[in-house]
């Protein structure tokens, strides 16, 4: 299987009926006095496309972690986003930028068959 024409034709079907969201990475800062651990600067940050999924699709992807996680009374939201071109992966540490709001990554399941990146499923909540 061509695994990156099919990662294009993601790309292009996302970029079509999607928009654009940042997704931020920060360096963990800690307090050598206090020990706490808070956000610090952005070492990353990405602008990838991506399309909001249903929220009954994006429950389907993400129940398992959901249920664990008690996301239950949360405010969430799923969306598909394009890995080509992208300098890194999202993880749950990092947070979304969606219409000017800073969602934090709760979940990430990518689609990579053979190692190839192709689509990143988020979740984000309140």
């Amino acid at each position: 299987m061509n695994y990156p024409a099919l990662a294009s034709t993601a790309q292009r079907l996302i970029q079509g009926a999607g928009r654009t969201i940042t997704i931020n990475r920060y360096a963990p800062s800690r307090n050598s006095g206090t020990g706490v651990v808070t956000k610090g600067g952005t070492t990353a940050f990405s602008t990838p496309y991506a399309v909001e999924l249903p929220a009954a699709k994006g429950l389907q992807i993400f129940e398992s972690q959901i249920k664990a996680e008690s996301l239950v009374i949360q405010q969430l939201r799923f969306f598909v986003v394009e890995a080509v071109g992208q300098t890194f992966a999202p993880l749950p540490r990092d947070e979304a930028v969606i219409d000017g709001e800073v969602w934090p990554i709760k979940g990430v399941n990518g689609c990579t068959p053979a190692t190839v990146p192709i689509t990143y499923n988020i979740m984000v909540a309140t």
